[in-house]
């Protein structure tokens, strides 16, 4: 529950197309064709309908909401299609003071956008959402812990369509023990306003501003163009989809890595770049304070601006401090850190939107840092930043609190994280770090969590951890934490209280874009035009000089070329056959020694040549199928064939005629068609070859030869009596023999060298 309470807490603003103020604006980009919605949701405290922006995440939702809002009102390049308020209330306690509750919430937000933005009454959708039985629904089936919870979801079903029923079953079901434990973990989240979580994951924030920490890694590589986009559009893929398995998209981009070397440096530098990133508010007091320490006439002056131009930002505050002893920084920071802080010009007016400057975010951020530190009278100091609007008042009873020591605390720790400034979510990657090395068995774990502790996330704390033992257990690390930097996920918080409003572009900005399409298109295809015009001519002038040239030397090249190709081709089909394999088309066409049909053989032989006029054939066949013609309904024979063969010609080619002597042995088992008799028993056969072998390819040959034989076979006649079992009785045994004759039809397949 904790988890999830954390999780509520979070700001879910989300916002669909370009905006100004959050990115490009529509204006600039010459396209305000794209809609776009922006939601906030607004929490309450325990049975109030005042709005408070002090609770929980408010002020922040509340301020991005209406500066949007008002901008977008303000930008006549855009429309305001509806602004929708909604009010709930958790589903405990009286249905009427609920659904009154959650009125009088959607009601007070309504006057809240009313008197912030002078939005009119009639363009705000109102909604009175009762009790959020959503939210909690979706809570109770995320929750692992709640009893009874199939019976609760049961009822669900049972009484959706009549909520007191439904309350009252779930309140007194066993005992109110499921009711009890939602009055503890749920129901404090729900009458806040909040929705619930289900358990739906999608990938967090962190994770789509880490993978385009990624992009511009792999942006600035030295990878060829083709290979940067097919990886910058695997890592578009993964920040639009929002995948939650980085897994994946990390095996796409090692795929399209040269080496895993490469990809291996690829990810230290992605999460060295995750780790160090700057805050945009410690990149704006470098500036102000270059201005500073430029107007002045202090000492070590060009020193300093040195440092400012041409140290990258991790490491200035550092070297600084080094300059002549630290005399200069202490100087900067006692003169001009109160400048940071006290600018005249807090605000300013923008087509009547106030935005906010330098000081007010410096004042921001250093509240976030005395609330989380141990600074010496901590209500004190927050006590004065909230209770004063004036930066200079502000600044001067921060010196004189308790002496000033607690302003000496903010120059000596806070003023180097305002420059300093790691980003929101560099930081929390350093927490994603530290839980990574926690969760590991590396031999110096204990070593590396002393250096978490003890020295400030940023480049002093990669350097500590790289000086362990020269940068192995660093890079080791790096390898565990890129996956967990690029698919952290949170849960999805169902709709609870909140505002929300859809926009899209105005008419007239709809005309204008299209014109300018119209108008880049037309330009467009009169540029192309010209320069299909231009090359055609160019390639018209390239031919005719080329036939000219071409004319000249075509006969002599042609000639020369058809040559060489014959004299290649007669070369290289010589292939110096070592081994062949191959196999009879007339085994496997069923005809047998003597001519006699069978049934198909399959069949393999193997040859081998040597001394560039001998060979030696061995082979075998089976066959275990009804004939195909004849008395015979089982024709099963065996054969093992062996065969030496002299060649004609002595070029060790293997080509045209060859002369041979040949053995086979095998056994057969012959049954008569009406299955009541058989003959079974083994062969041998003897005889000359003589046979052609053509040329089909470099490595593939026909052979066609003549077998002239005979054949001798120790022969069992049996009787087959068929009845519970079969039996075969011996009948009488003979031995018989005849001439055989045989025609093959054998494609080869050779293996050796070939010509060159």
């Amino acid at each position: 529950m904790k988890r999830t309470l954390s999780l509520l807490l979070l700001v879910a603003f989300t916002i669909v197309g370009s905006l100004p103020g959050y990115g490009q604006s529509p204006s600039s980009s010459g396209d305000a064709s794209e809609p776009g919605q922006v939601s906030a949701p607004i929490y309450f405290r325990l049975g109030k309908s005042a709005v408070d922006p002090t609770f929980m995440d408010n002020r922040e939702n509340m301020d991005r909401f209406v500066k949007t809002l008002r901008e977008i009102l303000a930008n006549p390049d855009y429309v305001v299609n509806m602004v929708r308020v909604v009010g709930m209330a958790s589903p405990d306690g009286s249905r009427e003071r609920n659904l009154e509750l959650a009125g009088a919430r959607a009601r007070s937000l309504a006057d809240f956008l009313i008197r912030e933005t002078g939005i009119s009454e009639d363009k705000i959708d109102v909604v009175n959402g009762g009790e959020n039985w959503d939210g909690l629904f979706a809570m109770i089936e995320a929750s692992k812990d709640i009893p009874d919870k199939a019976k609760m979801l049961e009822f669900r079903e049972l009484y959706k369509d009549d909520t007191d029923k439904l309350k009252r079953n779930m309140h007194y079901y066993n005992g109110a023990k499921a009711w009890t434990y939602m009055y503890k973990h749920f129901f404090p989240i729900l009458r806040t306003g909040a929705g619930g979580t289900d358990g739906e994951q999608r990938l967090s924030n962190l994770s789509i501003t880490n993978w385009q920490r990624m992009r511009e890694v792999v942006s600035d590589s030295d990878f060829d163009n083709e290979t940067k986009q097919k990886m910058l559009s695997v890592i578009s893929q993964a920040e639009v989809e929002k995948k939650t398995d980085a897994g994946s998209m990390m095996a796409e981009l090692r795929a399209l890595c040269p080496d895993e070397a490469v990809y291996t440096r690829l990810g230290r530098q992605a999460v060295e770049g995750m780790l160090s990133g700057a805050s945009p508010v410690s990149k704006d007091n470098w500036s102000r304070l270059r201005e500073l320490i430029e107007a002045s006439d202090m000492q070590g002056k060009e020193e300093a601006l040195h440092i400012i131009d041409e140290v990258q930002i991790e490491l200035r505050e550092q070297k600084l401090r080094e300059l002549q002893g630290g005399e200069v920084y202490d100087r900067i920071a006692e003169d001009f850190y109160p400048q940071l802080l006290t600018s005249e010009d807090a605000t300013h007016e923008d087509d009547g939107v106030t935005m906010t400057t330098l000081s007010t975010e410096n004042w921001k951020k250093l509240r976030e840092m005395v609330v989380s530190s141990n600074i010496p009278n901590k209500e004190g100091v927050l006590a004065i930043i909230d209770g004063e609007s004036d930066p200079v008042v502000r600044e001067r009873k921060l010196r004189g609190l308790d002496g000033g020591y607690p302003y000496h605390y903010v120059q000596e720790v806070f003023f180097p994280e305002l420059l300093y400034g790691l980003s929101a979510s560099s930081k929390e990657n350093w927490r994603l770090f530290e839980d990574v090395v926690r969760g590991s068995d590396l031999p110096n774990k204990d070593k590396v969590l002393k250096s978490l502790r003890t020295t400030p996330p940023g480049p002093a704390r990669e350097t500590a951890i790289r000086a362990l033992d020269g940068s192995h257990t660093w890079n080791e690390i790096s390898k565990m934490l890129l996956p967990e930097l690029l698919q952290n996920t949170e849960d999805v918080e169902s709709s609870g209280t909140g505002m929300s409003f859809t926009f899209e572009a105005s008419p007239l900005a709809k005309a204008r874009a299209e014109e300018l399409r119209r108008q880049e298109e037309a330009k467009r295809r009169a540029e192309e035009e010209a320069l299909m015009a231009e090359l055609r001519r160019q390639e018209e002038e390239r031919k005719a000089e080329e036939r000219r040239r071409e004319e000249e030397r075509r006969r002599i090249e042609e000639e020369k070329a058809r040559e060489a190709a014959r004299l290649a081709a007669i070369e290289h089909r010589k292939l110096k056959a070592s081994a062949a394999l191959k196999t009879d088309f007339v085994l496997w066409g069923s005809l047998m020694p003597g001519f006699e049909m069978g049934s198909f053989m399959p069949n393999l032989s193997a040859e081998v040549y040597f001394a560039k006029r001998w060979s030696v054939q061995l082979g075998g066949g089976y066959s275990n199928w009804d004939a195909l013609g004849g008395d015979h309904g089982l024709y099963a024979v065996t054969a093992v064939d062996l065969e030496p063969r002299w060649w004609l010609k002595d070029n060790g080619l293997f080509r045209g005629f060859y002369a041979g002597i040949f053995g086979t042995y095998g056994d057969f088992d012959l049954q008569q068609k009406d299955g009541l008799s058989g003959t079974t028993g083994t062969y041998f056969m003897g005889g000359v070859t003589g046979g052609w072998c053509q040329v089909l390819g470099r490595h593939l040959y026909l052979e066609a030869a003549l077998r002239l034989g005979f054949r001798s076979a120790n022969c069992d006649d049996y009787t087959i009596v068929k009845g519970y079992w079969e039996n075969y009785y011996l009948d009488g045994s003979e031995s018989r023999g005849k001439f055989a004759p045989q025609v093959r039809l054998q494609l080869v397949y050779r293996f050796g060298k070939s010509g060159k």
